[in-house]
């Protein structure tokens, strides 16, 4: 019982808490930025990857980068804020940070993480050399993919010389085929392709090799005997038209020789197996065709016979041979054909297409046509023929109408605004009336290599397909307009399409905050680099409107600062089409020399050993720490506890002495200022 009533004492026992606060506010702080750029993701086998870095302010010391997470890897030059880094192994995370020192003495830093994606190093095998083979028996020798999702192709770069065919272009071991056809060298190029990390991102490595194809066609064939007409007055020519004998390499080729006839002919060239040959007479010319080499050998002779000559005959030609009419109340034209040269040449016209028309003068090199209708095709030949000898020669004419008006509308008379990150883009454009379309890219974005008023291309049937290069708005000259000789004013039609490209843009990073001394007014702030899109800086919040010098510049002064709290925002956007990325903001605190306004609560009365929650006010600004301590009694130091001294609503406990006043303080300060030496704001 007694026990009892003693235990009972002292659960009823007080303790008296006193809390007080003391407030400080030191004119110092972090008075330099440092960014060092937006995660990103790389290849291993990036050439010339270089850190991003920035710093803005009064910068004491650096900044410099060091590692501080990944592999081992070589910074080239950590006082560059933009060194070369080397030695990055695929499948690793490397983090790296830009530190630098204030004048103030506070130290800032970033981090920023650097992905590696790893990729198989493409090795297409050794170069192939052989002779013509379709079966197949020729392989590469390139190595497979080695991680997961990568997938390797083969393809041709550049022109097919050696005549090959890729039986499996996915297999790194791949059967060829060389045609017999062809001699000479084709680049065969391996291309090892990773998964996409980003829409469309991937990761590749390529390697080559060289096909050489001797060539040669195994049986050798001179072409088939010819006989040569009789329409010329000195000599005839012709082409000869043996089988492929090879360009030389490896010593495989073909060659010409003249073996008879009535005098010596001329060969344009004994190794081309489709040679012209000239200077033939009346009679008959044997020629041998000799192959030699490691792939083809033989040879064949071909019989060249040229009949007793006659006379050459004319050429046949007409002066306007493809004439288009816009007025359909034109009827008559006049057609005008080359001059007879030899005696004994007649000209005839004759209509080969169209409703029956007039020629007046059939016989004539220039003769009216009248009778056309006004909206049909006509067609007429004229030739000129030698009644003698039987030979001719004949030319065409085209007579088109085309009487309904020419319009172009591209896209609906509306400009395009491509979806965000689309940069190959469908134009569809409709027209009336007859011509051919053309495009024309006239103006776009600095950086742009599209750009050429000055060239008019096809556009093939709607809708015209252009990949655009670089983001901004680009605009395209489409056009109609008729071809051939045109008789009379016909009209051309043209529109022109703005054309805006919008890109993912880079990520934003605003960099470190800023803690200016009192009296400051101005601070420099940085942001990252930017790849794709555009910077702006912006006033998010603040005691007062700031003035933002170069809004749209990566690094930018900010003024008229007043004592409290500032944010900017950097924000980077690609275009109308896609969102501004991820904004990064940065605080400016300007250090006020006003007392600093919070309070450590109110005095307590508790029962003795009993753990109590505090009850402070929060630091006001972001650049004050708050911190509980002990003052009194004493022996209470040490003994009293905080589960956090930085927490103005922590937890105390060791409060275990009955009848005891416990004073507890409640400091704000900046924490900066034990760290440094300096003069403190103007107290009040």
């Amino acid at each position: 019982m007694n026990l009892l009533l003693t235990n009972l004492k002292k659960r009823l026992l007080f303790v008296a808490i006193i809390l007080l606060f003391l407030g400080t506010q030191m004119g110092f702080g972090q008075n330099c930025s440092v960014n060092a750029g937006v995660p990103e993701t790389i290849c291993e086998n990036t050439v010339g990857f270089s850190l991003s870095g920035s710093a803005a302010g009064l910068i004491q010391s650096g900044p410099i980068w060091s590692q501080v997470g990944g592999p081992s890897v070589l910074i080239n030059d950590p006082s560059d804020v933009n060194t070369s880094v080397t030695g990055f192994v695929g499948g690793n995370d490397y983090t790296f940070r830009l530190s630098a020192v204030c004048t103030d003495g506070s130290t800032q830093f970033q981090d920023v993480v650097i992905t590696v994606q790893p990729i198989t190093i493409a090795d297409a095998g050794d170069n192939i050399a052989s002779c013509p083979d379709s079966s197949g028996t020729l392989v590469t020798n390139a190595n497979a993919p080695a991680n997961p999702g990568e997938v390797g192709t083969w393809s041709i770069v550049g022109s097919n010389n050696a005549g090959v065919t890729i039986l499996d272009d996915s297999s790194p071991t791949t059967g060829l085929n060389l045609a017999d056809t062809s001699a000479g060298t084709t680049t065969l190029q391996w291309t090892i392709r990773g998964p996409d990390y980003l829409p469309g991102v991937f990761c590749e490595s390529t390697a080559t090799i060289t096909v050489t194809n001797t060539g040669g066609v195994a049986v050798v064939d001179a072409g088939a005997n010819q006989t040569l007409n009789n329409c010329y007055t000195v000599s005839q020519s012709t082409n000869l038209n043996g089988t492929f004998g090879g360009n030389g390499i490896n010593g495989q080729i073909g060659t010409w020789s003249f073996v008879s006839g009535p005098n010596t002919p001329t060969i344009s060239n004994v190794n081309s197996r489709n040679t012209g040959v000239s200077n033939l007479i009346e009679g008959a010319y044997e020629f041998r065709w000799s192959v030699s080499g490691p792939c083809a050998n033989g040879e064949d002779t071909v019989t060249i016979t040229v009949q007793e000559a006659t006379q050459d005959i004319s050429t046949a030609s007409v002066q306007e041979d493809n004439i288009r009419f816009c007025d359909a109340s034109i009827t008559t034209t006049t057609l005008v054909g080359s001059q007879p040269q030899f005696a004994g040449e007649t000209v005839q016209w004759n209509q080969t297409e169209g409703p029956a028309a007039t020629i007046l003068n059939p016989t004539s090199s220039t003769t009216q046509i009248s009778g056309l209708d006004g909206s049909s095709t006509y067609r007429f030949t004229y030739t000129i023929t030698n009644g003698t000898t039987g030979c001719d020669d004949t030319a065409e004419v085209v007579i088109r109408y085309s009487t309904n008006p020419i319009t172009m509308v591209a896209n609906g008379g509306n400009d395009l605004l491509a979806a965000c990150g689309a940069t190959s883009v469908d134009i569809p454009f409709a027209t009336t009336g007859n011509g051919s379309n053309t495009f024309s890219i006239i103006s776009g974005p600095t950086g742009s290599t599209l750009i050429d008023p000055n060239t008019f291309s096809n556009t093939g049937s709607s809708p015209l397909n252009i990949n655009f290069d670089v983001q901004g708005t680009y605009t395209v000259v489409f056009r109609r307009a008729l071809t051939g000789s045109i008789q009379t004013g016909c009209d051309e039609a043209t529109d022109a399409v703005n054309v805006t490209i919008s890109l993912n843009p880079t990520s934003a990073n605003a960099g470190t905050d800023l803690i200016l001394s009192c009296n400051t007014t101005t601070a420099d702030i940085t942001g990252n680099a930017i790849g794709v899109g555009t910077s702006l800086w912006s006033q998010v919040s603040g005691p007062s409107t700031a003035t933002v010098v170069s809004p749209f510049e990566r690094t930018t002064t900010v003024q008229d600062l007043v004592p409290g709290i500032y944010v900017f925002q950097y924000a980077i956007s690609g275009g109308n089409a896609c969102s501004p990325s991820a904004e990064s903001t940065v605080e400016i605190n300007v250090s006020t020399d006003a007392p600093v306004v919070t309070s450590a609560g109110s005095a307590q009365t508790i029962c003795f050993g009993t753990p109590t929650q505090l009850d402070a006010t929060p630091a006001p600004a972001s650049n004050l720490v708050g911190t509980w301590s002990v003052v009194s009694p004493p022996s209470a130091i040490g003994v009293v506890t905080f589960a956090d001294e930085n927490d103005p609503k922590t937890l105390v406990s060791g409060l275990d002495d009955p009848n005891t006043a416990y004073t507890l303080r409640w400091t704000v300060e900046n924490p900066v200022s034990a760290a440094i030496t300096g003069i403190p704001c103007p107290a009040p």
